[in-house]
């Protein structure tokens, strides 16, 4: 196994991962919204202007409370977060064409006009940030500005990455998530990072 080529996968067995049945604070209020095609699955909380947070690759909302970036308590919005298509609550769609940039930005735009929502700060970390990129540039009149937190990688960079994954794809497909996510646990997660001390990228 080439571990240099992993990807950060929450590194917790396959049975601990939060799921969204398991008393699931971001399950229990969420709502359904049928769009483009699939069921996007989402929470709202908060007051003040709307902010809507989409997650990184392979993580969801229950992922993210668990390994938290951000606590939401103390952000003065009122902010919406989703499972992207194929994460967590909604549902897959089997063209890999909806998962392109494009496409997960108008997910993300017609997922806020479902909500009620004109305009709004578009915020995301990873996958999450590359939609907020680009659904402000399909829809710059409906973006008021943008969080972005660990951007993915882009132009020369990217057939790495893309090579990354698809060993991760390859391995899973081979051996199942588990030999993942043993050799992922021995990887330090990308830093912003809340929560477990033992699991934080320390700066000086």
């Amino acid at each position: 196994m080439h571990r240099s080529a992993l990807l950060y996968v929450s590194p917790v067995a396959h049975d601990q991962v939060p799921m969204a049945n398991d008393a699931d604070p971001a399950s229990a209020n969420q709502t359904l919204h049928a769009i483009r095609g699939t069921q996007l699955a989402s929470t709202t909380s908060g007051s003040g202007p709307d902010l809507i947070w989409g997650h990184g690759l392979t993580m969801t909302r229950a992922l993210e409370d668990a390994f938290p970036l951000i606590d939401w308590s103390r952000v003065p919005a009122t902010v919406t977060r989703y499972d992207a298509r194929g994460h967590g609550q909604s549902t897959t769609t089997p063209d890999l064409t909806d998962y392109s940039w494009d496409a997960l930005a108008q997910d993300q735009l017609e997922l806020a006009s479902a909500l009620g929502i004109d305009r709004y700060l578009a915020a995301g970390a990873s996958m999450g940030c590359g939609t907020a990129l680009h659904a402000a540039i399909a829809a710059p009149d409906r973006i008021r500005g943008l969080i972005l937190v660990i951007p993915p990688t882009a132009w020369e960079a990217r057939a790495a990455q893309t090579d990354q994954w698809l060993t991760a794809a390859e391995i899973v497909a081979a051996r199942g998530v588990e030999p993942l996510i043993t050799a992922r646990a021995a990887i330090a997660p990308p830093d912003p990072y809340v929560g477990n001390a033992a699991q934080r990228l320390h700066r000086d």
